[in-house]
């Protein structure tokens, strides 16, 4: 029975660890965009941050180094680099 019970717990263990690994990863795809009225960097991000691992704080950080932005302004009719996670 001890040995049956041990089994049992380490196959579990196993499988649980084979699905953890097999979790699907998500691919980062970059598009340009065209700043329209009312945007700014943070609801940008808040768009097209979802399927990341990335914080709001963490995506704007991101779009700023991408787009070489000192800091927060943006202006209606530039384009934006963007990155999005399907």
């Amino acid at each position: 029975m001890f040995l049956f019970t041990v089994t049992v717990i380490a196959g579990h263990s196993m499988l649980t660890t084979l699905a953890e690994e097999e979790k699907p990863k998500t691919v980062p795809y970059y598009s340009s965009i065209e700043i329209q009225e009312g945007d700014s960097l943070w609801g940008i991000a808040n768009r097209y941050r979802k399927g990341s691992h990335l914080t709001t704080e963490e995506y704007v950080e991101k779009l700023r180094q991408m787009n070489t932005l000192r800091e927060d302004t943006i202006h209606v009719g530039a384009h934006l680099t963007i990155v999005y996670y399907k």
